[in-house]
Formats: C-alpha cells, sequence, structure tokens
C-alpha cells in the first residue's frame, strides 16, 4: 500500500501447498546465549542477567522460528528456559570459580551433533576462568556451523580469553566500566 507504506500479503487457501516454511527459508539455527555468573562478575552479572530479562519477551517470539539455548555458568552450568531467565539470581552456583570449560563443551556438541543446523552464540564473561579451556575454543572454531562471538564486560575483561574465545576477531566485543552493561540491549 503505497499511501501506509505497508506491505500487504494476501494468501488464498485454495493454494496452500506454495506455502512457504519459514524454518526452511532462513535454515536451521539454534541462538545461544551463554552468561558467566560466577563470583568474578560480581554485581555485573547481575546486571548482565537484568538485560537478558528486557529480552526476555522477544526471545520467547522467536521460539519455535528458531531453537534458544540460554546456558548460565560459574563454576555449574545451568541451562535456563526461556520466561525464566530472573529465577537464575536465586539458584545455587551462581557466583562461585569460572569454568569455561562446560559451557564450551556443550556448544562443541550441539554443533557436532547437528551438522546442519547453524549455531549462533554470544558468549559473555569477563574472560577470567580459572581452568584450561583453550583446547574446547579452538576445536569449536574449526568447526563450520557456528558463529562465536564474545562479549566482555566488567572491569577486568581479559581480551586475550575473548578473542580465544571467538571464531572471528571482529566477533569481540567489549563493554568496560562503571556503566559495563549500558548500551547492550
Amino acid at each position: 500500500d503505497q499511501h501506509s507504506h505497508m506491505l500487504k500479503i494476501k494468501i488464498d487457501p485454495s493454494d496452500i501447498k506454495n506455502t512457504i516454511d519459514i524454518s526452511k527459508k532462513i535454515g536451521k539455527k539454534r541462538y545461544a546465549l551463554v552468561l558467566d555468573v560466577s563470583g568474578s562478575m560480581g554485581s555485573k552479572a547481575t546486571e548482565m542477567v537484568d538485560v537478558l530479562g528486557q529480552i526476555e519477551e522477544e526471545l520467547g517470539k522467536l521460539q519455535g522460528i528458531v531453537e534458544i539455548k540460554v546456558l548460565f555458568f560459574s563454576h555449574v552450568l545451568m541451562e535456563v528456559s526461556v520466561g525464566d531467565i530472573a529465577s537464575v539470581k536465586d539458584a545455587s552456583g551462581y557466583k562461585g570459580g569460572t569454568d569455561f570449560r562446560a559451557p564450551l563443551n556443550e556448544i562443541l556438541s550441539l554443533c557436532r551433533q547437528d551438522q546442519e543446523t547453524e549455531n549462533v552464540v554470544l558468549f559473555m564473561t569477563d574472560g577470567q576462568s580459572s581452568y584450561g579451556w583453550e583446547t574446547v575454543a579452538n576445536e569449536i572454531k574449526k568447526q563450520k556451523n557456528v558463529k562465536m562471538m564474545a562479549v566482555g564486560y566488567g572491569e577486568n575483561v581479559s581480551n586475550r580469553s575473548l578473542e580465544t574465545i571467538a571464531n572471528e576477531k571482529q566477533n569481540v566485543y567489549s563493554f568496560t566500566g562503571i556503566n559495563s552493561s549500558d548500551g547492550l540491549y
């Protein structure tokens, strides 16, 4: 419609065989939001949980079109359903040490189990892991069906860790300082 600048689509039910399956049009996709809620994050972890809570409604609208994984980690890995993000603040495992191995192994497993699904991963951390994890990160880089983005936030972000996690240098982002979560949503 030229006056309202809206695209109007008319669907003829008698021609249902030409209906486009949106999942076939965009391909199989999985989005994984991976959030560090360990002790080194301090109050920044709470801020980031709040940011994810703000986009929770939008994530819910995508379910059924794409697969969405929400993973929170510290020294343990917690998979959280869309709709339950705020509950992580009270979960056991919130705070504690930082171990990248569990979330990275989960991402690697997802990539390997279904080679046809494109995985887009947003890995949010300060980059301060206490354990050897680089081998798993490098194994993920070999997978052709994953885009790893590393987002550093907090006061003491390890850019070296972020660059090791991301599969391309332009996929590294950093938000540092007092208001480091500003601009993320």
